[in-house]
């Protein structure tokens, strides 16, 4: 049994690797080639047979065995290929942030019917090629396993070609590792620069050092009289690029652009919501949110809100992307209400009701008001009415099957069709804003 299972550890080889490729469709050195396949060679047949462990230990119960294997490797391999999706959109691997986020507020990923499907899918044909390893491991020859010898020399040779590069700061090789999905590399420590080494455990131990240093000085606010505050929205479009701001895609927020100031010179603290939310609010850089979120015992909120806190502001955040579970929430709009819960089951529908409630707010909150609206039908796979479209062909997008290959159009449309929705929605608070005559005393 011992032998079979060995077997088909080795016969899962091919499918990690053929998975694992993905990630490196951009290699195009030799010695990227070679480090590649020195890791897919040598680490990860290693890391199955650590896997496969179970299975070894309960080999003297064939049938047990057999069900903890083909499970074992059924799991790992959904997972590789998960990733392989994951990575490439979101610049990070599957990991317990990413798991807890995906069954606590699964809406977040835009998945559709279709890619549900899909998954469900994968899945099934995933199970049965084990099914199949596990049946054909029975015919393979006991010689096979010999190359576990070829799988060590691989281990030994990529790890010592990954430690030199990070010696001679050979960056080819070394930025490379962090692709790899679950590596786990070993870097020698008699290879690092003593003196920094020591200087930064010196530094690290003295405890009041800190990263975080917000803000610089205590802040002292004058005290504004009411009659003098400007209300204060902030209209946020979850995932809009700065080309998509022109008269066809956004005809009614272009519009007021033409009396408004246009700041063209802005830029995003980041590719995805947290840094890009942390930096608007914060403007330091976001590399500082893990400690933001560390400190929250001692700091309070941006020095942004602590204004509008200490000048009482009527506020409210409105947003159904659960802003919480980034602690969001908590590291920027402690004690400010936050509206989560709208009407509707997709995310326009959503977007909808909560521009309602942004306008009911607007018009029975005191003066001045603060308010904060997250809008989501922008995020894959771009949400919109059937009846609000005007980009065709467009085509709603299946992450599980798309890739740098697929026809640019159909899905451009489709993300523009979710921002000209949105466009809708703005004018719409635009309006109410306009007849209230609050124009000319609220900065957007």
């Amino acid at each position: 049994m011992l032998k079979r299972l060995l077997k088909f550890t080795i016969l899962n080889v091919p499918v990690v690797i053929f998975i694992v490729l993905r990630y490196f469709l951009g290699a195009n050195t030799t010695i990227q080639k070679i480090y590649i396949g020195s890791v897919m060679l040598g680490y990860y047949p290693l890391f199955l047979f650590a896997v496969m462990l179970p299975a070894f230990i309960l080999s003297f119960v064939p049938k047990v065995s057999k069900i903890i294997a083909i499970t074992l490797m059924f799991i790992i391999n959904l997972y590789f290929l998960a990733d392989s999706i994951v990575f490439p959109i979101y610049k990070f691997h599957i990991n317990n942030f990413f798991i807890n986020m995906f069954f606590t507020d699964f809406q977040n990923f835009g998945m559709s019917s279709s890619a549900i499907i899909t998954a469900i899918g994968i899945s099934a044909g995933l199970l049965i090629l084990e099914l199949l390893l596990w049946k054909f491991s029975a015919i393979l020859p006991n010689k096979i396993t010999l190359l576990f010898m070829v799988f060590f020399v691989s281990a030994f040779f990529s790890q010592a070609l990954y430690t030199y590069a990070l010696e001679k700061s050979i960056t080819t090789i070394s930025n490379l590792s962090h692709k790899f999905p679950l590596y786990f590399p070993i870097e020698s420590k008699e290879l690092a620069d003593k003196t920094l080494l020591a200087s930064f455990v010196d530094k690290t131990d003295d405890k009041n050092f800190s990263e975080l240093n917000y803000p610089k000085k205590e802040l002292k606010f004058d005290t504004i009289p009411r009659d003098s505050l400007y209300n204060i929205l902030f209209i946020v479009l979850e995932s809009t690029r700065f080309d998509m701001f022109n008269p066809e895609v956004m005809p009614n927020v272009y519009k007021f652009s033409k009396k408004a100031m246009v700041c063209r010179k802005h830029f995003s603290t980041g590719s995805v919501t947290i840094p890009g939310i942390f930096g608007l609010f914060y403007s330091i850089h976001p590399t500082y949110w893990q400690d933001v979120k560390e400190a929250r015992k001692v700091l309070h909120n941006p020095i942004f809100i602590d204004f509008i806190q200490h000048h009482n502001y009527s506020a409210a955040v409105f947003s159904h992307s659960n802003l919480e579970r980034f602690k969001i929430h908590s590291a920027i709009f402690d004690g400010i209400k936050v509206y989560e819960n709208f009407a509707g089951n997709r995310d326009y529908e959503k977007d909808a009701s909560m521009t309602d409630s942004l306008i009911h707010f607007i018009n029975t909150s005191g003066k001045p008001f603060f308010s904060f609206i997250f809008y989501k039908s922008s995020h894959h796979s771009y949400d919109f009415p059937e009846n609000n479209v005007k980009f065709k062909p467009y085509k709603h997008i299946n992450m599980a099957l798309i890739d740098n290959e697929a026809p640019r159009l159909p899905y451009l449309n489709a993300y523009k069709n979710s921002i000209y929705y949105l466009d809708g929605l703005i004018n719409k608070v635009l309006k109410k804003q306009e007849e209230k005559n609050l124009l000319d005393k609220t900065i957007i």
